[in-house]
């Protein structure tokens, strides 16, 4: 699958994001992705590889992975388009995959590292993504997205104990 990203482009990616939201049409399905492919990368928590959602994404993934191998510059407007998707698991790889090439990528932080993506749905790829590009932002970046977390995280847990709120901090 990687060859055809990279040789293909995006015409070999559409073939994979095409399949899977007709998957995905007829089902909600692609809604909670995270409760059945908890991870995008290859993991031990992913279950029914032999389901065919898993084996288009997989594919999908790998493509997605061989293109900005290829052009990442020119990746950056699919990536965007995925992000902007209604479909959870599309913002899902395209969050993993910024997280896999953060310096090639790294103008595409500043609309992905948002409220809009610290949610249960993409908390895996967000955690990713943070392991690997916290340290090297700068320090205005760092203070904004350690906000970011904190008002998220209190948002969603009004009711809950500061230990607990803390928890779900340093989950991120």
């Amino acid at each position: 699958a990687k060859t055809v990203g990279a040789k293909l482009e995006v015409d070999g990616l559409e073939v994979f994001r095409g399949r899977l939201a007709e998957i995905f049409s007829r089902t909600d399905r692609g809604s909670y992705s995270a409760i059945w492919r908890p991870a995008i990368e290859d993991h031990d928590q992913n279950v029914s590889r032999d389901e065919p959602e898993q084996i288009l994404i997989t594919a999908f993934r790998d493509a997605f992975l061989g293109y900005v191998d290829r052009r990442a510059a020119g990746a950056t407007s699919y990536i965007r388009r995925l992000l902007d998707s209604d479909e959870i698991v599309f913002q899902r790889l395209a969050i993993f995959v910024v997280g896999q090439y953060p310096g090639q990528l790294s103008v595409l932080l500043p609309e992905i590292l948002v409220a809009r993506f610290m949610n249960a749905n993409c908390r895996h790829e967000m955690y990713q993504l943070l392991h690997v590009v916290f340290s090297d932002l700068n320090d205005g970046s760092k203070n904004g997205v350690l906000t970011l977390i904190s008002e998220v995280v209190q948002q969603r847990g009004e009711s809950e104990q500061p230990e607990e709120v803390q928890e779900k901090q340093r989950s991120y």
